[in-house]
């Protein structure tokens, strides 16, 4: 099972053998904490499963929005430490890139930016790897199928983007939303709306390539990934000091 909250829209994706077997997506925008575990039952019912039957669960891990994506890791830990699930960690920027597929296939960059809050973006470049490649040109983090990670997923100023990424370069990702006045140049392609929001069905692809390498994350150990405090925090320490 796949699970993607990272953004506004969420959804989940049911597998087997690493084929997809359904998916389904949130009936709006913000309903992670109502719906999620509402379609997770819905969908194992379909197929006449029972929670334990249920053997791998792969969580769209960030970075995102803070409370769509605790609210998918605390349903993990519960899964695994209940029974004998085991959990893969997935960026959530590996994710959105996949959506570049159905564009174009022979852009060469992609670079999801995301809304970051205060003036930033989250942001990682990829190079697409073209069929007839050595699969070790591929992502040795691995395992984002038909790319490589040529920039870690990090906070920047939306000015700053563009003098980080090669061109001719596809952008996807809310951040256009919000930033887009700085994203723009000679180039620089825009991805539609369509293509912005992660899926859990490309969750799924990541995760099983993760878990067929044996990277799995042990619920203990499994955090957001977050690259910065919530601005809640921040601004508690600004008003009241670290302590």
């Amino acid at each position: 099972m796949a699970l993607e909250t990272s953004s506004g829209a969420g959804s989940v994706a049911l597998a087997e053998g690493g084929k997809l077997l359904s998916r389904r997506r949130f009936s709006a925008d913000q309903q992670h904490a109502g719906e999620l575990l509402v379609v997770m039952d819905e969908l194992t019912r379909i197929q006449g499963w029972k929670p334990i039957d249920i053997n791998h669960l792969y969580v769209s891990a960030g970075p995102g929005s803070f409370t769509g994506i605790r609210i998918a890791v605390t349903c993990a830990k519960a899964m695994s430490f209940a029974g004998s699930v085991k959990i893969v960690a997935v960026p959530s920027t590996d994710v959105r890139v996949l959506n570049a597929e159905g564009k174009d296939s022979q852009v060469p960059y992609a670079a999801v930016v995301i809304d970051a809050k205060r003036k930033g973006v989250y942001v990682c470049l990829y190079k697409r790897i073209f069929e007839g490649k050595r699969q070790e040109e591929l992502d040795t983090r691995g395992l984002v199928p038909g790319y490589r990670c040529l920039l870690e997923p990090q906070v920047m100023r939306a000015e700053e983007v563009l003098e980080r990424v090669q061109r001719p370069i596809y952008l996807l990702g809310d951040g256009l939303r919000f930033h887009g006045e700085k994203l723009k140049g000679e180039g620089v392609f825009w991805l539609g709306e369509e293509y912005w929001e992660p899926d859990a069905a490309n969750v799924l692809r990541c995760g099983w390539l993760r878990a067929e390498a044996g990277l799995f994350t042990p619920a203990g150990e499994l955090t957001p990934i977050y690259l910065r405090r919530p601005e809640a925090v921040e601004r508690w320490e600004k008003l009241h000091g670290e302590e």
